[in-house]
């Protein structure tokens, strides 16, 4: 039986030792760019949340200001109704009232419409003022809904990119990388407050 070469088997060994050096290196490369993926998607999804908190913080007083605003609304519309009502009241029975009467009769009557006037337009100021606060809440919400995206988004490429360091896959690195970009996206534009409306994304989210 013949023997194998000594030096072609030592060749195929060090070949062999060479693909695992290879394999490991491309494997280590992949780990590291992972980790620099997830370092750099951690620091940004903190920046976001902070961010976040701070648009949360301005919708609660938003929503505060807009409900305080309406509730004196519907209080000063009852108020001048019931003004209007004793005016007209007192107009109708001033034929009834003696001369002497009639002066402060009058007086009172003429009271009476310009507190209903003035409770007029305070109502329609309160009205104005809530409609503010209404639309001021309504554009801090699509950041809040932004912020909510990039958040799901960094859900699924953090998921993903532990599946990726666990496989040594690239291809999958490389889908990671949709809802990363995705989440940086959403990121971005409720740092930098861009009216991106995402109804859909609400929808599918539940917000």
């Amino acid at each position: 039986m013949a023997l194998d070469d000594p030096q072609e088997t030592y060749d195929q060994i060090q070949e062999v030792r060479e693909d695992e050096r290879a394999e490991r290196k491309r494997e280590q490369k992949l780990k590291n760019v992972v980790a620099l993926t997830i370092a750099l998607l951690a620091t940004f999804a903190g920046l976001c949340k902070v961010k976040a908190e701070n648009v949360a913080q301005a919708m609660q007083k938003s929503e505060s200001e807009r409900v305080n605003q309406y509730m004196w609304y519907q209080a000063r519309n009852v108020r001048e109704e019931v003004l209007k009502t004793a005016a007209a009241e007192m107009e109708a029975g001033s034929a009834n009232v003696s001369p002497t009467a009639k002066s402060a009769w009058d007086k009172q009557t003429n009271e009476f419409k310009r507190l209903a006037k003035e409770q007029g337009e305070k109502k329609e100021k309160q009205k104005s003022d809530g409609d503010t606060a209404d639309k001021h809440y309504e554009s801090l919400n699509v950041h809040d809904d932004q912020f909510d995206a990039a958040d799901a988004f960094f859900s699924i490429a953090i998921t993903l990119l532990a599946l990726t360091a666990l496989t040594g896959s690239w291809s999958l690195y490389f889908v990671a990388l949709v809802p990363t970009s995705a989440g940086f996206l959403m990121g971005f534009a409720g740092l930098l407050n861009l009216n991106w409306k995402l109804d859909f994304l609400s929808k599918l989210l539940g917000a």
